[in-house]
Parts: structure tokens; C-alpha cells; sequence
């Protein structure tokens, strides 16, 4: 498993508790990477992770009692990514849009699809945390875009990294 020096798992802890405080949800860390979509021994394991928590929190996510929270890279372009090409900030803001549109349009099983499509070069990185997402999502769940904002890259070569916000709630209008 390589987290790099993210730590993305303790900040979104953190984050969460200070959303929270002591009412804070039990989080359960789940790290992904591409194996589960690009091997046949990642897609069983991921099979089976995701079997026993539809066991395990099926009914409590269907009844918005579960928080699910996933940070899925989408855009890092640039020489600072390791590209030869510096596209714009409305290229890049525009593939991030179509990008998560199956998301927001209801379209979950296309969300992957048209992730994986893309040239492995320009594939998100978080591509296997929304394949995650999407699975455990609960039948008639509603997306919606909250914000988007291309940054540049830290340091010194140009870069881009898109940035989406997406709320999804259940059918009844409780977050999920």
C-alpha cells in the first residue's frame, strides 16, 4: 500500500473530527489503488471487501446513517505531473466536469467507465476510490456539484490540479 506522504487518511480523520467533535462517526479507513480495477486477484478482493461492508452497513448507508466520505484525485496536469503539456485551467476544469457529469447525473456504472477510458497518461488518480464510492452508494441516491476550482501545482514546474466537491444523498434526502 503506497499513501506517498499524503497522509490522506489521518487529515480527513482530523477534518472529520473537528467537523464533529465528540459526536465524530466511527470512520473506517479504506486506501485503493488501481489493482483493484486493472487486476483480476484486486477485483475479487475488492469484491469481497465490498460484499462484507454492504453486509455490515447495507441498511444503516440505505437509512443515511452512514457518512461516506472519499477523496478521489481527479486532474494533475502539467510538467509538474510529469506531462509535456500544460493545458489551461478551462481544459482541465472541463475534463474534471465531464469526468464526475455520469456522477451527478445518476450514471454511476459510466462514472468508471469513462475514468478508465481515458489515456492511462490522463487517467485520475482516484479513480479506484469512486469506483468504491459508487459501489457502496444506496439505490436512488442523489449527486450534487458543490464547487470546482483548478489550483496550480506546488513548486516549481506549472501544473494544474482540479478540485470537485460533490454532496450525495439517499433517495430521502439524507447525506451519505
Amino acid at each position: 500500500i503506497r499513501q506517498r506522504s499524503a497522509d490522506a487518511i489521518e487529515w480527513t480523520t482530523l477534518l472529520l473530527r473537528a467537523l464533529w467533535g465528540d459526536r465524530c462517526p466511527p470512520v473506517i479507513p479504506i486506501v485503493c489503488g488501481q489493482t483493484m480495477l486493472t487486476r483480476h486477484e484486486g477485483r475479487e478482493q475488492a469484491d469481497e471487501l465490498l460484499g462484507a461492508l454492504e453486509l455490515l452497513l447495507g441498511e444503516d448507508t440505505a437509512a443515511g446513517r452512514v457518512l461516506w466520505w472519499t477523496a478521489a484525485e481527479l486532474a494533475h496536469r502539467g510538467p509538474a505531473f510529469g506531462h509535456a503539456e500544460l493545458p489551461t485551467r478551462e481544459q482541465v476544469e472541463a475534463r474534471d466536469l465531464e469526468l464526475i457529469e455520469p456522477l451527478l447525473a445518476g450514471r454511476t456504472e459510466q462514472l468508471v467507465r469513462r475514468c478508465m477510458d481515458a489515456e492511462p497518461s490522463q487517467r485520475p488518480s482516484g479513480t479506484a476510490a469512486l469506483a468504491t464510492l459508487v459501489q457502496m452508494l444506496p439505490i436512488g441516491h442523489r449527486a450534487t456539484l458543490i464547487g470546482h476550482e483548478v489550483v496550480p501545482a506546488p513548486g516549481e514546474l506549472p501544473g494544474w490540479i482540479g478540485c470537485a466537491g460533490v454532496i450525495i444523498r439517499n433517495g430521502r434526502g439524507s447525506r451519505t
